[in-house]
């Protein structure tokens, strides 16, 4: 799905998260790449990852993927995630 054809934040989210848990990292895969970027550069960026963190919240396959398969690239938001389940507000 191309991100950039979808309209709103929700929907972003939900393709990078898809992305997250289909695509496989280098080196033997192809990586996130400029499809995972376009869900982030519509100008809702910051609602995008916020909507893909409380999704990882919830989806142990996608926290998994951000904290081992992806880590080199949002491997700091899974600890966001792990360390929002651990607090008395999250």
């Amino acid at each position: 799905m191309n991100a950039k054809r979808v309209k709103s934040a929700r929907a972003r989210a939900t393709v990078a998260a898809r992305l997250l848990k289909t695509v496989k990292p280098w080196p033997r895969g192809y990586g996130l790449g400029r499809s995972f970027d376009d869900c982030f550069e519509m100008g809702d960026g910051g609602e995008v990852k916020r909507l893909l963190l409380e999704k990882a919240k919830t989806d142990p396959e996608l926290l998994s993927a951000m904290l081992h398969a992806h880590a080199d690239s949002c491997g700091s938001w899974g600890q966001e995630v792990l360390a929002s389940k651990k607090s008395p507000t999250g």
